[in-house]
Formats: structure tokens, sequence, C-alpha cells
């Protein structure tokens, strides 16, 4: 997967800030049931930032539910806590 940013004059400096503050996040997260930060590259004649996650086939509800027999919402709850446990 990846996402794009709008140039940096179309957001303000604080936001670009924090969008640095969350790849610096996602790239210390390192969890089974989480998608994988790959890397990310900010291009600053262009003003584009691009992030590479890792590639997740078919539907992640149907894949938990399958493989936890737990709803989305449910581990999401389990991994938010594990997450801000480590925080």
């Amino acid at each position: 997967m990846i996402e794009y940013m709008p140039s940096r004059s179309e957001v303000d400096k604080a936001s670009f800030n924090q969008v640095k503050k969350e790849i610096a996040i996602m790239a210390k997260i390192k969890h089974p049931n989480i998608v994988q930060y790959a890397n990310s590259n900010w291009i600053p004649d262009k003003e584009l930032l691009w992030i590479s996650m890792e590639l997740c086939d078919g539907s992640l509800d149907k894949s938990l539910k399958n493989l936890y027999q737990k709803t989305a919402l449910q581990l999401f709850l389990i991994i938010s806590k594990e997450i801000k446990s480590e925080f």
C-alpha cells in the first residue's frame, strides 16, 4: 500500500511534523496483527511524501474472525491495549 500526502504548501508545518512523528511510531511497531511499515520517502523538490506499507490480501475482518474467532473491533481493543503498554 502506498499513500500520498499533499504538498507541504497545502498543509501547515505542524501537520507535517505530526505526520513525521506518526511515521517514526509506525517504524517501531512490530506486531503480527498490524500492517507493517516498510519505508517512506520525502521528495523535497516535488514536495511529495510516499509511505510504503506491507501488502495485505483479502478482507481483514474475515481473516481476523477466521483466525481468532473475534470481531475486528474486539481485536482492535486488545491490540490497542498491548501497544499502549509498550509506550
